[in-house]
């Protein structure tokens, strides 16, 4: 009798570990790419993932007021680091890096893109909030240096998220979008013109670390680190980190 309660009672613990959700706090720009890799491992491991997307710091503010996740993955290093130094998550690490861009749904010259900006004052502009979303913080920065932070200070339309600055733009909302590079391989609506801002200070180091290791964190933290994973992101335009 003891013997078969205590192989059912193993049995049970097992199905209890296996049926344990992984949940991802996500950055809003890498959702496509990690749910891609993310379905990838549960159809290989039998394993749920749940990704939930958001702006890399109102995620980083639900796991510092609790927010039961695994895994956090930032648009920056900056908001991991915060996790770390508060003590709710392990060192975090650079997984890729990220590129910044503007999509716009009229073709400008390249060399045109701030003077088109600082002659046309009837379009809508968006970029994602600068406080929350490491994406719209290099959107700022790069029209602060080129001088066209008076101009559209308080006429930018400012998303919540990366995704949602994308939803504003593919359906017609806006005119101008500043984003991730990766927008444009995500989804069949990004039509278009695409222009990187250049420069090292507009690539940014997407970054992970592990919050809760008890639901199988580390064995999916080692998948996203694979060259299969790595193949996925380097398909939205994602790229090994130098340093690596």
């Amino acid at each position: 009798g003891k013997l078969v309660l205590s192989f059912l009672l193993i049995i049970n613990v097992y199905n209890l570990a296996s049926s344990q959700t992984i949940r991802i706090a996500c950055a809003a720009n890498l959702l496509s790419p990690i749910e891609q890799i993310a379905g990838d491992y549960t159809a290989t491991y039998k394993q749920k993932v749940e990704v939930i997307p958001g702006a890399s710091g109102a995620l980083a503010t639900q796991i510092l007021n609790g927010a039961p996740f695994d895994i956090y993955i930032s648009a920056n290093e900056n908001f991991a680091d915060q996790l770390f130094e508060n003590g709710v998550c392990l060192q975090p690490e650079i997984l890729v890096n990220g590129t910044a861009s503007i999509w716009s749904k009229t073709a400008i010259p390249s060399a045109d893109v701030v003077r088109y900006l600082s002659s046309n004052k009837n379009i809508m502009v968006a970029i994602a909030s600068p406080d929350l979303a490491p994406f719209g913080k290099l959107a700022q920065k790069w029209l602060q240096e080129q001088g066209l932070w008076p101009i559209w200070e308080h006429e930018i339309i400012y998303g919540q998220s990366i995704n949602q600055v994308n939803h504003f733009i593919a359906t017609g909302s806006v005119d101008v979008a500043f984003t991730s590079n990766s927008a444009q391989f995500a989804t069949s609506i990004s039509e278009g013109f695409w222009y990187n801002l250049a420069g090292d200070d507009y690539i940014i180091p997407q970054t992970y670390c592990i919050v809760n290791n008890q639901n199988g964190a580390i064995d999916f933290i080692e998948y996203l680190k694979s060259e299969a994973s790595l193949k996925i992101l380097a398909s939205f335009g994602y790229q090994a980190d130098k340093n690596e």
